[in-house]
């Protein structure tokens, strides 16, 4: 699409995404890498030691803790939002900002 729609799409992605999981086909305790391969899914973060698996549960409750994921090429080009594959290797890269699981913040 040439039009960004941002947040318009949360409520039919977290519908599909309960449908899927009352359907059995996803499981919202999983890490984010079994369905996304490229998503670095063990990471170190500055408040723990070892590796934290991101979930869907906490993609979807906004506890993932990348709300800052990609904001220094964002603050370069604004317009890389636009490039879906750009975004997606950014979210893929990051590193939480916290331990996944932790107090909820935008993303």
């Amino acid at each position: 699409s040439v039009f960004n729609v941002f947040s318009v799409t949360k409520a039919v992605a977290a519908t599909a995404v309960h449908i899927l999981a009352q359907r059995g086909e996803i499981d919202m305790d999983t890490p984010v890498s079994k369905y996304w391969p490229t998503f670095q899914s063990t990471r170190r973060t500055p408040s723990t030691s070892s590796g934290t698996e991101i979930t869907i549960r906490h993609v979807l409750n906004h506890q993932a803790a990348l709300s800052d994921a990609g904001i220094d090429e964002m603050s370069k080009d604004p317009f890389i939002v636009c490039d879906s594959d750009a975004m997606l290797r950014l979210l893929a890269e990051a590193t939480p900002a916290a331990a996944p699981g932790g107090a909820a913040k935008y993303h």
